[in-house]
């Protein structure tokens, strides 16, 4: 090997040396988890989406399937206060007669006025039991 090409590879290996080569994500992004149950039962389908209260770059969501949800580390949240957003459809929704589903949930989950929050390498399981009143 030359020494020039020896001083490029020292260079390229202390570059990523120093930066990690990509391999940490810099917002150190958490898995979150949890389960929905709506007037005390398993909530079949719906969606939940987490907002930053601060002016932080994340936001995540997921759909809810037979009461669970997931969110993988890679799409993630990074660790901070959130703003919980769930939404319910009506599962008697007929598309032909309207556009949107009723929305089952009340006002204070879908207006983000429940919080949680994300810590650094903590479970990050979140579990909600939406009631209608």
């Amino acid at each position: 090997m030359s020494a020039r090409m020896a001083i490029v590879a020292i260079v390229i290996f202390s570059t990523c040396a120093w930066c990690g080569c990509g391999q940490r994500d810099p917002l150190n992004r958490q898995s979150v988890r949890g389960t929905v149950r709506f007037n005390g039962e398993t909530l079949a389908k719906g969606t939940i989406r987490f907002v930053s209260t601060s002016k932080g770059p994340t936001r995540a969501g997921s759909n809810i399937a037979d009461g669970s949800y997931w969110i993988p580390a890679e799409k993630g949240l990074a660790p901070g206060e959130y703003t919980v957003n769930i939404h319910i459809p009506d599962p008697n929704w007929d598309s032909k007669k309207a556009l949107n589903p009723k929305e089952l949930a009340p006002p204070e989950y879908t207006e983000g006025k429940h919080k949680i929050t994300v810590t650094d390498g903590g479970s990050n399981v979140f579990d909600f039991d939406v009631k209608v009143q």
